[in-house]
């Protein structure tokens, strides 16, 4: 019904599967003597390893947009 609201729902679900392939493409699939132990696949590690690496990229993108609303308010005073 709404094209524009369409279009930023696009970005924002693009933005997240750039985030996510990225996070695949550097997540390792290692699974140590540690892990071996309890049945831990190499896919299963880097599932893990990918969500990890996802979450610390959302992390620190809210830390920086809450560093960056912050300082603009400083600045505008």
């Amino acid at each position: 019904a709404n094209p524009k609201k369409a279009k930023q729902v696009g970005v924002a679900v693009g933005a997240l599967l750039v985030v996510y392939i990225l996070a695949y493409l550097l997540a390792s699939d290692e699974v140590t003597e540690h892990y071996a132990k309890f049945n831990v696949t190499d896919t299963q590690s880097k599932q893990v390893g990918t969500g990890l690496i996802v979450f610390y990229i959302l992390a620190a993108g809210a830390l920086v947009s809450a560093l960056y609303t912050e300082v603009g308010k400083m600045i505008n005073k």
